[in-house]
């Protein structure tokens, strides 16, 4: 809570508004920590994420959760790479038809 008061001190706001934004930013925390709770994929640097931003360390959540990322798109791209090779070779089969299944 205390890093939601200097986030919310760094804004000009009225209290009503504040309050707005303070209620908005605690469900909007909740929902992080429980997603980040549940993802099955490298729940090892997820629960680390989730554990910094419980302790309010954004900045390095934020890193951790950038690295996630770029591995999780390593993936994707492999996957979408094999299915594009496995389209091609079924073209050099004449199998035209496993060919569109496979993109």
């Amino acid at each position: 809570m205390k890093r939601l008061e200097e986030l919310l001190n760094l804004k000009d706001l009225e209290l009503t508004k504040k309050l707005e934004e303070a209620d908005e930013w605690v469900q909007k925390y909740q929902d992080l920590k429980n997603q980040l709770a549940t993802v099955s994929d490298d729940s090892e640097l997820s629960n680390r994420a989730g554990q910094l931003i419980e302790k309010g360390e954004f900045e390095q959540a934020g890193a951790i959760l950038n690295q996630l990322i770029e591995k999780q798109e390593h993936e994707v791209d492999a996957l979408a790479r094999s299915h594009f090779n496995r389209a091609e070779l079924y073209m050099l089969q004449f199998h035209r038809f496993e060919v569109m299944a496979a993109y």
